[in-house]
């Protein structure tokens, strides 16, 4: 699908500019979660199910069961944008109903440590004290040349937290941002390893599946500045609406 610009309302006009996909989640279905840009549409693995309870942007929310081992994805073989050379924008909406002591809950990711597949991943990391919100990018795959940002936090169940990854190729900085502000920082050259892995929804592949619902989650191919952030953080922007006419 080519989304018209001229769709948009002012406001969320440049929301519009390098998106790559959105999936809204609020489809009434246990299945495929529909990307409304450009047909990056997420298989349910073990059935993510589909929520009327408090959701946050729309009416619906994706319901992932961590004892299920439930996420969505698409094979890297499928996918199209979602490997990244230089900078990029992943946001998403989420609220845990409990999230896994003692290990990394997975948000959103392309990355596996087998074979040096690593591109990037946004988690929630209890194996620390205090834990941790986590974004981890590789250059080259590898270990060595990976770079974690992090703020330490403990996340509070039952509450909606709007969470982004900003990599800026250009300034050579990658930040965490957490409803609206940026919260964590981290220095990051060489640009994003093209992982093999599969685009991942509620998995951490070196950790636990998330339990708990989520919902707009979007994909660019730029930096999205902080005051566009901010307008993602803000559960009424007039952009999600207009996303998925």
């Amino acid at each position: 699908m080519i989304i018209n610009p001229y769709r948009f309302s002012a406001a969320a006009a440049s929301l519009n500019d390098g998106l790559v996909s959105f999936w809204s989640l609020n489809e009434n279905t246990t299945g495929t979660r529909t990307d409304y840009v450009d047909g990056n549409d997420l298989t349910s693995v073990n059935t993510v199910a589909s929520s009327i309870t408090d959701p946050i942007v729309y009416s619906r929310s994706a319901l992932f069961t961590a004892a299920n081992s439930e996420e969505l994805t698409i094979t890297d073989a499928s996918q199209t944008g979602l490997n990244p050379s230089g900078s990029f924008t992943a946001s998403c909406w989420v609220r845990g109903d409990v999230f896994a002591s003692s290990t990394s809950t997975g948000f959103l990711m392309k990355y596996l440590t087998t074979g040096n597949q690593r591109g990037y991943a946004l988690y929630y990391n209890t194996g620390f004290t205090p834990n941790r919100l986590s974004v981890t990018v590789s250059s080259d795959g590898s270990f060595a040349n990976s770079t974690t940002a992090y703020e330490e936090i403990t996340l509070s169940a039952l509450t909606w937290y709007h969470l982004a990854i900003v990599y800026d190729d250009g300034a050579s900085t990658i930040d965490v941002y957490r409803d609206g502000t940026s919260v964590a920082s981290g220095s990051h050259s060489g640009g994003i390893h093209a992982s093999t892995d599969d685009f991942r929804l509620g998995n951490a592949t070196f950790g636990a599946y998330f339990g708990g619902r989520m919902e707009a989650v979007g994909f660019w191919s730029r930096a999205l500045d902080s005051s566009e952030i901010t307008q993602l953080a803000d559960e009424t922007e007039p952009f999600y609406d207009d996303v998925i006419v």
